[in-house]
């Protein structure tokens, strides 16, 4: 994944997903005469760390941690057992989309960037703060982020030549 110009991290889908996903979305859909409220209380009693991301219309989205999927099981259950109590009329479950993985690693590329020029500006140094963070998971899952001003930029043929 690139972001400003630069590899931000390169890794199989299913790395990106775990590293820098928010993890799964519970969609409810509801009746018209649904308790949202209750629906919440159900959720939050079985996953507290999960949070209500949106009301639409009749449909409710949940964000679930990762670190809840030993509770999805008795949360699946709960939701089957008071759905017509509660006014829902389906549910389902979807891990974090590779979209979100892009959108979340241009925010804290983004981030990092601002963090640099506040931190170039209150200390006063003029050269270029460089960071390089690099997180290994296997050989070929790798998010990397590293200054690029050692390397010789190249344009033109050099840069085709190159590929």
């Amino acid at each position: 994944i690139m972001a400003n110009g630069c590899c931000k991290c390169v890794g199989s889908s299913l790395f990106l997903k775990a590293r820098f996903g928010v993890g799964y979305h519970l969609t409810v859909v509801t009746a018209p005469e649904c308790e949202e409220t209750e629906i919440t209380k159900l959720i939050w009693r079985i996953v507290p760390i999960g949070h209500l991301a949106s009301v639409v219309g009749a449909e409710m989205a949940f964000i679930l941690p990762s670190e809840a999927k030993g509770s999805f099981p008795d949360l699946f259950e709960a939701l089957e057992k008071e759905k017509h109590k509660l006014g829902v009329e389906h549910f389902g479950l979807s891990l974090t989309t590779m979209e979100e993985v892009f959108i979340r690693v241009g925010q804290i590329a983004e981030e990092m960037k601002k963090h640099r020029l506040e931190l170039r500006t209150s200390t006063g140094l003029s050269r270029k703060i460089s960071s390089a963070i690099v997180y290994a998971e296997s050989r070929t899952n790798l998010v990397i982020e590293e200054d690029a001003s050692e390397y010789e930029l190249l344009s033109g043929p050099a840069l085709w030549f190159q590929r």
